[in-house]
């Protein structure tokens, strides 16, 4: 929605309601608790705002003016963390859904692709290395000298696939030991209980959740993007208007897609819909 957000029925796409943000845009979005969560910024660039709205009738919660630039959100647990620029300075912080308030804040550490692995999140710190972080009170749970970035987790919450020198990594999220390594680079990756899914040129890998092996990969007609695994099925976007590739997530065998996807803009499965977007239009497929 131009100049805020809305929520839409999933069965019409006819709106249930929508919320104003007078020249601001929308970075990040979640729902949790009952709220819609949204973390926007303003047009100049220089500040940011953390929103909360009832989901059932979109009455406004409360709003967190955060000073300086934000950029990224996770929520979990009763909590929003958001990666901070309180006048410029590298902080990450956490708020409380229930209120707004500001749960924990540290200084010098970045929440590069910020996301929750049971409750853990990954952060950088300054000026080198990396700690795990209880999401709740913000406190160390343990902290390596290597650059470490999480770009995954397994839905357990029990491992974080990182983004490190040599490439992608699978990493106990209690004690931060390397479980394997991988050569192969990614941005991001999706994971099930057994497999590791991941964009890479014009193709999606699947590799062994244990080991690291690849274990098939699906050809795209264009750039891939993120991966989305629902029902037992891999949905892959590929670069603008190109076909969406629908195949079986344990085996790579392909069960149909052919719908306009957008590697920048990955699908949404829920209520037994698949959503697509291209940034102006959401369409809804059964």
């Amino acid at each position: 929605m131009a100049g805020g957000l809305a929520a839409l029925d999933p069965a019409t796409g006819a709106v249930r309601w929508s919320a104003r943000l007078v020249r601001r845009g929308i970075s990040r979005m979640a729902v949790a608790e009952g709220k819609v969560l949204a973390l926007s910024y303003t047009c100049d660039g220089q500040g940011s705002f953390l929103d909360a709205w009832s989901a059932v009738d979109g009455e406004r919660l409360w709003e967190v003016a955060i000073g300086g630039p934000a950029q990224d959100m996770v929520v979990d647990r009763g909590i929003a963390v958001v990666d901070t620029r309180p006048d410029f300075t590298l902080s990450t912080t956490g708020y409380r859904l229930a209120d707004g308030g500001r749960a924990w804040r540290l200084t010098g550490t970045r929440g590069d692709g910020l996301l929750s692995a049971g409750g853990r999140l990954l952060l950088r710190t300054s000026p080198a290395g990396a700690r795990a972080v209880d999401i709740v009170t913000g406190s160390t749970m343990w902290q390596t000298p290597e650059n470490w970035y999480a770009v995954g987790s397994d839905p357990a919450g029990s491992r974080f696939y990182i983004s490190a020198a040599g490439g992608l990594a699978a990493v106990n999220a209690g004690n931060g030991s390397v479980i394997w390594r991988s050569a192969l680079p990614s941005p991001g990756v999706t994971a099930d209980e057994k497999r590791v899914y991941l964009p890479r040129n014009r193709s999606v890998l699947c590799l062994d959740a244990d080991t690291g092996r690849k274990l098939w990969s699906v050809h795209l007609p264009d750039g891939a993007g993120q991966p989305v695994r629902a029902g037992g099925l891999l949905f892959s976007p590929s670069g603008i208007q190109s076909p969406l590739s629908i195949a079986d997530a344990v085996t790579g065998r392909a069960v149909g897609g052919g719908m306009p996807s957008d590697q920048h803009y990955p699908p949404a499965v829920a209520g037994g819909r698949l959503f697509l977007t291209d940034g102006d239009r959401l369409r809804a497929y059964f």
